[in-house]
């Protein structure tokens, strides 16, 4: 959570990319990272802005970041894991919006009496 809030230049409660590359490209960070079992190059590191933004607002919340960070310090697959967890967590949110669309479609068609618009 320190992290965070020292990455977060603007003290706005959220990280945008800029920041998140500003704090990954630091050398005292990634010794720190290095302490907590996360071996990683800022390329690499940078990367990952993208698998913790799991809500897909283009920023990371502390939730997000602290919560990512969490799951990289397991050294099983790492990599593949994260990939795996932010493609389902994007997916669901894509079935979400079409469900959503589908119930409006579904609801107008009612609204008409079971006509089809046109």
């Amino acid at each position: 959570r320190k992290s965070f809030h020292e990455a977060d230049a603007d003290a706005n409660g959220i990280l945008d990319r800029d920041e998140f590359v500003g704090w990954a490209e630091s050398d005292a960070n990634l010794r720190a990272l290095q302490r907590a079992g996360i071996d990683t190059k800022p390329v690499e590191l940078i990367g990952l802005f993208d698998l913790f933004d799991v809500g897909g607002t283009g920023a990371l919340s502390i939730d997000e970041f602290v919560s990512g960070f969490a799951r990289a310090q397991d050294n099983l697959g790492m990599n593949h894991f994260l990939m795996l967890e932010h493609m389902f967590k994007r997916m669901a949110r894509e079935v979400k919006c079409v469900r959503t669309s589908v119930d409006e479609v579904a609801t107008a068609v009612d609204a008409r009496g079971g006509a089809p618009a046109g």
